[in-house]
């Protein structure tokens, strides 16, 4: 699948399956992540086969049930927060697409709390976390 067809596919799924995903998929999430973080100077984190990916943090909106793997957008908080967001939001739906690609869903997601994840991620001295994808 091409990247306008995983556009034209791509929806918000909140509900997944509690099925692991196979290693060949997270390779590629893997290195979608690292391509993420070397272009955009992020800290973009996948957390991988837990049963709360999300570390027990309230999500802003929305029930989300089975989350397993989360991309956790991360970077750092010392240039202009605006700039900040604008790159979460860029690289984190081109992770959305890749993992649409892959054949799996996900959903964009805000968590309040982030400092207190159950060690889920690391988030760094002068880092924030605007976002997380949930995915499945």
């Amino acid at each position: 699948m091409n990247i306008v067809e995983a556009m034209e596919r791509r929806h918000a799924v909140r509900d997944f399956s509690d099925r692991p995903i196979d290693d060949d998929t997270l390779r590629a999430l893997n290195e979608a992540v690292d391509a993420a973080n070397a272009d955009g100077g992020l800290d973009v984190q996948l957390v991988q086969d837990d049963t709360d990916a999300f570390g027990g943090c309230p999500t802003h909106y929305g029930r989300f049930k089975n989350v397993r793997y989360c991309i956790v957008l991360i970077g750092s908080d010392d240039e202009d927060p605006a700039q900040l967001d604008r790159k979460v939001g860029y690289y984190g739906e081109r992770l959305a697409l890749t993992a649409t690609q892959l054949g799996m869903g996900s959903s964009w997601v805000v968590l309040h709390e982030t400092h207190d994840h159950d060690g889920r991620w690391r988030l760094g001295e002068g880092e924030r976390m605007p976002a997380a994808l949930a995915l499945g």
